[in-house]
């Protein structure tokens, strides 16, 4: 009895909209390219979610996607702001408000909250708690 070993895989992932999918086998590979418009396939579920009034809103991972995606970033802002307020501690949060607000054009917003978390991410225990002393020095130098 023979044993052929087949694969499904995912490659070649674009985080905007695109991956291949292979499926491979033996000495054959089909790769199928996958689309998708993410930012009009949840945009509209970000505002759904945001609009409820049940529930836990999403603020820190809709900022991010805003961020991300280039999207409104004064309505990111606010959401940033949102998520920090329920986690005052998140020094991590407080960094990226600083790179929402240093993308908008708002470089003193962006260099207080760099300065914020720099503060807060000296007192962070462990290699986390380095890496954004070190993230957010490169921030206040980009800023300043």
């Amino acid at each position: 009895m023979t044993f052929e070993t087949f694969s499904i895989s995912f490659n070649d992932l674009a985080k905007e909209s695109a991956a291949t999918l292979d499926l491979t086998w033996e000495n054959t590979r089909v790769p199928v390219p996958i689309e998708v418009d993410l930012v009009s396939t949840l945009v509209p579920q970000i505002e759904a979610a945001m609009a409820a009034t049940e529930g836990k809103k999403p603020y820190f991972a809709s900022a991010m996607f805003y961020y991300d995606n280039n999207l409104d970033l004064k309505q990111a802002a606010a959401w940033i702001d949102a998520a920090i307020a329920e986690q005052p501690d998140a020094f991590y949060m407080v960094y990226r408000k600083g790179l929402i607000l240093e993308k908008a054009g708002d470089k003193a917003g962006a260099l207080a909250a760099a300065q914020k978390s720099l503060e807060m991410s000296r007192k962070a225990p462990g290699l986390v708690g380095t890496e954004y002393v070190r993230l957010n020095e490169a921030l206040i130098a980009r800023v300043k």
